[in-house]
């Protein structure tokens, strides 16, 4: 009883105090996101050296890598990307120039939109304030949300401000009030420019939850239909864009402005079809998948021990959204509801999904752990504590994991680029050994020739223009690309090559080159 009372007390304290408590998160969260930022992840995940050279390119010329004078898609490796993280980054490196630290900073802090807003989000599910910091607790201390927020990647930035909308939503439902239907319009508009995928989700929420509204008498037509509209307004150079990518409009290149005709147009990846193959999501969502930077085998993306909490708090939320339809009241947690409903929807109709992709599914979840550890509170106040107590001793294991045995363990990741190139011209030319540009330097690797590209045009700090010079003259100031060559008659010349090749670099031994300078990845003959 004593310990009940304490307990108590404590939570009555956090309740009056939630700004202080949602600090107290915002101090842990840039802690586990800052430090060793530019370190962990190791390497460049592959989007995100695309990232990294678009905005620098337009923060230096307003022109993409292919010369779209501020696109309204980037073109990429020629399948797209959505300008929301690349348009954050390039004022940026306009203020402090290019490093890896200002490239993954955008990742970090605003991440602290999902965990400040998700909290106010979720306080307006449970109308409860612990309720609300257990799941800014848990936006804080996840595997997935902490990897996630670590590097460039355009697919967070979704659901960060798909919550951030939501909340004002929710305010404008709960008061009545037009400003914050209009402010979430604006802010839904703003949203769709960070991910594809947001193009179906977020109309299918509208429509599932503008339903349950309506059936529940909750709806003011008018307001709503204003968000949606709004929303739409500011969707509509996104629409023009996929209007030129399906065939229905040229491509359009304006003074300020541009809608790239993609290489590949990836709208025909949605097919019914595709839902019994992705079954398997069901389980990688709960655990892990083979992208090591959402989930590694041993914490999973969410911990283990939120699997049965996730269940049980999604039994909640479905008995709670029934008994609502049923006596036709509004309930809150509906439009949790119905934003995890769209998700699946759509993620499970995608080719090849992945957890990443699937990404804005987790904050549901956080929703329905906090479902759970409420239902247990109200039926034995002390037993609340125990998945409290063990979030916070998985959490300090993690931490020690992922700072110390990660990097290593996990230096090689799927899609991403360890950047051997970029570090071994770096060294070369910060020990003077290519500042000739008489000298012409030739590359030569079997790797994607897209990424070395990229990584020796971010050594070099080249500009938009002069990548052009590369896809025309295989070229750009004195480096040329290769894929092999025999021809090792090229004058005042010097070789980069890979430290595994050893029949080319015995050719070039042969024809009288000699190694002058070597990294852990690649040799420089002369």
């Amino acid at each position: 009883m004593v310990k009940s009372k304490r307990l108590e007390t404590v939570l009555q304290w956090m309740d009056g105090h939630f700004c202080l408590m949602l600090l107290f998160l915002s101090i842990l969260h840039l802690f586990t996101r800052l430090w060793l930022l530019a370190d962990i992840p190791v390497g460049y995940h592959g989007d995100e050296l695309a990232i990294a050279y678009d905005s620098l390119s337009i923060a230096r010329d307003h022109v993409d890598r292919y010369l779209y004078k501020m696109p309204i898609y980037f073109k990429n490796y020629g399948d797209g990307m959505n300008v929301g993280y690349i348009y954050l980054t390039a004022p940026l490196f306009k203020l402090f120039g290019y490093s890896k630290l200002a490239l993954r900073l955008p990742a970090a802090i605003v991440g602290l939109v999902l965990l400040i807003f998700g909290s106010l989000t979720a306080k307006e599910f449970f109308r409860s304030s612990k309720a609300g910091l257990t799941v800014g607790a848990l936006l804080t201390i996840c595997p997935i949300f902490i990897s996630m927020q670590r590097f460039a990647l355009e697919s967070p930035l979704l659901l960060n401000f798909w919550v951030m909308s939501l909340y004002f939503l929710l305010r404008g439902v709960h008061t009545g009030k037009a400003r914050h239907y209009l402010f979430s319009g604006l802010l839904f508009g703003y949203t769709f420019y960070h991910y594809a995928l947001g193009y179906v989700m977020i109309p299918l929420f509208f429509l599932l939850y503008g339903a349950y509204l309506l059936y529940v008498k909750k709806l003011s037509l008018c307001k709503y239909a204003s968000t949606v509209a709004i929303a739409g307004i500011l969707a509509i150079p996104l629409i023009m864009e996929i209007l030129v990518n399906s065939g229905h409009l040229p491509e359009l290149r304006f003074t300020y402005l541009s809608f790239p005709k993609l290489d590949a147009y990836r709208g025909v990846e949605f097919s019914l079809s595709h839902i019994p193959k992705n079954l398997y999501l069901i389980k990688n969502l709960f655990t892990y998948d083979w992208l090591e930077y959402t989930g590694v085998p041993e914490f999973g993306c969410m911990y283990y021990m939120s699997i049965p909490l996730i269940l049980f708090g999604q039994a909640c939320l479905i008995s709670e959204a029934v008994s609502s339809i049923r006596k036709r009241i509004y309930n809150p947690l509906c439009c949790a509801l119905a934003m995890e409903l769209s998700i699946i929807m759509i993620v499970f109709i995608l080719d090849n999904p992945t957890d990443s992709r699937a990404y804005c599914l987790y904050y549901p979840f956080t929703v329905c752990i906090a479902a759970a550890i409420r239902f247990i509170y109200r039926k034995a106040r002390t037993w609340a504590l125990l998945p409290v107590f063990a979030y916070a001793a998985v959490f300090a294991s993690f931490m020690y994991f992922y700072f110390n045995i990660y990097p290593v363990k996990y230096a090689v990741q799927v899609n991403f680029e360890p950047m051997e190139i970029y570090k071994s011209l770096e060294t070369f030319i910060a020990k003077d050994h290519l500042t000739d540009w008489d000298t012409a330097v030739y590359i030569d690797t079997e790797k994607e020739t897209s990424n070395v590209e990229l990584q020796v045009l971010l050594c070099l700090q080249a500009s938009a223009f002069e990548w052009h010079r590369v896809q025309k003259y295989g070229y750009v100031r004195n480096i040329h690309f290769l894929t092999y060559s025999s021809d090792l008659d090229r004058g005042n010349s010097s070789f980069i090559v890979e430290n595994t090749d050893e029949a080319f670099k015995r050719k070039l031994t042969e024809a009288g080159y000699e190694a002058v300078d070597s990294t852990e990845w690649y040799t420089l003959y002369k």
